[in-house]
């Protein structure tokens, strides 16, 4: 019989003889262009064929047939990965072969299949967590060229993983996110809800805090997996409870103290963009991007950043109110400027214009912390943010009698459910309201 370890000296491509008839090869699954494939391993042993995922996936255009390896060297350090994994269960099937070489009795190609997949799966558990936050970096330095959320992923999520990783002192990679029951998502979620520290310096996030980092963590896996860096797997158990809050609107009346108050620079730029926002619905993202209109204009047109490369040709167009023609011409024809990077100092600052417009009333404010209930009393001006705008206009134009399906257009909402999520109903405005269904 034939010596293996001499003729894997010879290194006849990445198909290895055992025998005649006997060999180790890997081919993908489809051969379709533009397409991700999975990468298969073929052992032929004594005219049968075990066939045998590796659970490796690849682009068609970045595997090279004559060596039966990725080859792409814009994505080296990702192929490296693929390539090891590769080596290591091609290695492992020759030492399997090798040991059925040895025995008397004919292979057991059941054993032998069953093997190669154990030693596959034991693979993917070992996966290194340096891998892991190299990914992470790209993904960063990919969303800081096209978004201002990377500060959600580059600070916050990564600040508590890392914390994860030093409190359990395992480091994480893709399969402890792969496989529940290695422990690291319970103890990742026990983390944020109780020892993670929250902006007043206590112990516990918010529910919704919570929620977004299970959010960000899977936008962060399906880039992955788009981009091919990993095999896709399911993420149905990284979700989180969501808590619904009842957000506040500003009535027209408070929109007048609002508009009326005297102000000078900073303050009057704030106050008028929020105005635009109670009037018009448009983000804050979209806000800022807003430049000087013409004198003959009298509609916004605007195509909505959030959802811009989704819906590229979606335009909005909205018409100019009476106080929106008010904002722009104490403006001289502009439209006020401010940075989207300030967005802290502008809520911050909207706050203290609300209590000088006497938006003081009680408001009763229900969260979630550490898994309990909790109840606070305050102020309504202290709920206030550049998104009470939009939540503003969508309440507003409902209760002046306009359709759902007509304010969603301005909104720019897609669907019902989350457009009647922005309407917050005062229980006594909505009796007056709707007293003559009655």
């Amino acid at each position: 019989m034939v010596n293996l370890f001499k003729i894997k000296k010879l290194n006849f491509s990445k198909s290895l003889s055992i025998q005649a008839m006997e060999t180790i090869n890997f081919n993908l699954r489809s051969v379709f262009p533009r397409k991700v494939t999975t990468i298969l391993l073929i052992v032929r042993l004594k005219g049968k064929k075990i066939v045998v995922s590796t659970r490796e996936k690849i682009l068609v255009e970045d595997w090279d047939k004559k060596t039966q390896r990725a080859n792409n060297h814009e994505k080296k350090h990702v192929h490296e990965v693929i390539n090891r994994r590769l080596d290591t269960i091609e290695n492992a099937v020759f030492k399997l072969l090798k040991d059925f070489e040895n025995k008397p009795v004919e292979p057991n190609l059941n054993f032998l299949k069953q093997n190669i997949l154990f030693h596959i799966e034991n693979q993917q558990k070992n996966d290194p967590s340096d891998y892991f936050w190299k990914l992470f970096d790209t993904f960063v330095s990919y969303k800081r060229k096209s978004t201002q959320s990377f500060k959600e992923y580059d600070l916050a999520l990564r600040k508590h993983l890392k914390s994860v990783e030093r409190i359990t002192g395992i480091p994480i990679n893709f399969n402890a996110l792969h496989y529940n029951e290695q422990g690291f998502i319970e103890r990742f979620r026990y983390y944020l809800t109780h020892e993670a520290i929250n902006k007043k310096g206590t112990f516990g996030l918010l529910t919704n805090t919570i929620w977004k980092q299970f959010k960000n963590l899977k936008a962060f896996l399906n880039w992955c997996f788009d981009q091919n860096h990993i095999p896709r797997f399911s993420i149905k158990h990284l979700n989180a409870q969501i808590e619904h809050i009842d957000h506040v609107y500003l009535t027209n009346e408070e929109l007048i103290s609002l508009e009326n108050l005297i102000l000078q620079e900073e303050e009057k730029t704030i106050r008028d963009l929020f105005l635009l926002s109670c009037e018009t619905g448009l983000r804050f993202s979209d806000l800022c991007t807003l430049s000087s209109v013409s004198p003959n204009t009298d509609f916004f047109e605007v195509y909505p950043k959030k959802t811009r490369k989704k819906e590229p040709s979606k335009r909005i167009i909205i018409p100019f109110s009476a106080r929106v023609k008010r904002v722009i011409q104490t403006n001289n024809g502009q439209i006020p400027s401010y940075s989207y990077a300030k967005i802290n100092r502008f809520n911050s600052i909207l706050k203290e214009l609300c209590e000088k417009a006497e938006i003081n009333s009680e408001c009763v404010h229900y969260r979630i912390v550490q898994g309990i209930e909790i109840m606070s009393l305050c102020k309504k001006y202290e709920l206030v943010t550049s998104h009470t705008g939009r939540r503003t206009f969508c309440t507003l134009k409902f209760l002046a009698g306009m359709p759902s399906h007509a304010i969603m257009k301005f909104s720019g909402h897609s669907s019902e459910q989350n457009f009647l999520r922005y309407l917050r109903l005062d229980a006594e405005i909505v009796a007056h309201r709707y007293r003559s269904f009655f």
